[in-house]
């Protein structure tokens, strides 16, 4: 299954970890899961690991690799998006602020044929139309779960 994953965590959760993945990679490798994220979920994750959790530079870029390597996430250049479809997709839904960057990865996902991941319920419910492999981080656990009943997550 191709998954493209943004990477949505607490940096404090990764300190507090030190960096330990261990029981999500074994989820990602039982599942067979090929992992992709792009260049827009990067510089989101960098903007809100410098501008809501204040670290520095250095720790957002460490964080940022570390999560590509354990994961072994594949990164994906969005080189052209086409925001005449992400106006029309606007115009479709009552949207909130900051659903922009969501928009550019479900078009991306869509055009690279990946399912797109989302913690945003309203994405799944207002453009399932638009693009079908839309899956919000309960479903993804369900396909895990349906996968592997007997193994605890």
């Amino acid at each position: 299954m191709k998954i493209l994953l943004k990477l949505r965590r607490n940096p404090k959760e990764f300190e507090e970890l030190k960096f330990d993945f261990s029981n999500k990679m074994r989820f990602v490798q039982e599942a067979k899961f090929q992992l992709f994220t792009s260049n827009v979920a990067k510089a989101e994750v960098y903007r809100k690991l410098i501008s809501e959790f204040t670290t520095t530079k250095e720790l957002a870029i460490t964080i940022w690799n570390r999560f590509v390597e354990v994961f072994s996430v594949t990164e994906l250049f969005v080189e052209n998006v086409d925001f005449n479809e992400i106006a029309e997709l606007s115009l479709t839904a009552p949207l909130k602020r900051g659903t922009m960057q969501n928009l550019i990865q479900l078009q991306f996902a869509k055009t690279k044929k990946l399912k797109f991941v989302t913690g945003d319920r309203k994405i799944k419910d207002y453009f399932s139309n638009y693009y079908k492999e839309i899956l919000t981080y309960i479903g993804l656990r369900k396909l895990y779960d349906a996968s592997f009943p007997q193994q605890p997550f």
